[in-house]
């Protein structure tokens, strides 16, 4: 993939994000039933699918998962900047992670992929021009405010 600047990221979070408000995030802890998951979750009108980098499963679910018409594949905990070049090899479009350091961002700005960046505060949502972070649910409803208006740069 071309490189991506910050702008282009926050243009495919953001398009993303209008395909499918609500991600699954998969933990794949066998590679059996794969694509039949997958092809289910695309099936019931989640094209947007997250697979964490949590298990030895991760990237070739990854593989097989982009294989499926209308499916939209990214990897989950994103960490390193090798995470993010196994990511985009396994085919990875887009990529999550639960913080957001500058070699990360840098990592998936040079190899193309979006990166969905996890943020807790408005200061972090506002690093390198992030303008859709990654909130987890588990955030205080009034944090999920001030971080998606800081982000988006409107009142929520």
């Amino acid at each position: 993939m071309p490189k991506i600047s910050a702008k282009e990221t926050s243009d495919k979070n953001l398009e993303i994000c209008m395909i499918a408000p609500v991600i699954p995030v998969l933990i794949i802890n066998e590679i059996d039933n794969v694509r039949s998951l997958g092809e289910a979750l695309v099936a019931g009108g989640l094209p947007v699918l997250e697979v964490t980098l949590r298990t030895p499963y991760a990237l070739e679910a990854i593989a097989e998962m982009a294989k499926i018409k209308g499916g939209i594949v990214g990897a989950g905990t994103l960490i390193t900047p090798n995470d993010v070049v196994n990511a985009v090899n396994a085919g990875a479009t887009f990529g999550v992670s639960p913080g957001a350091t500058d070699q990360l961002i840098d990592a998936c700005q040079d190899a193309g992929l979006p990166l969905l960046a996890g943020s807790s505060s408005a200061s972090e949502a506002m690093r390198k021009d992030a303008q859709v972070p990654s909130v987890a649910p588990s955030v205080v409803p009034s944090v999920v405010v001030d971080v998606m208006g800081a982000a988006m740069g409107a009142a929520m």
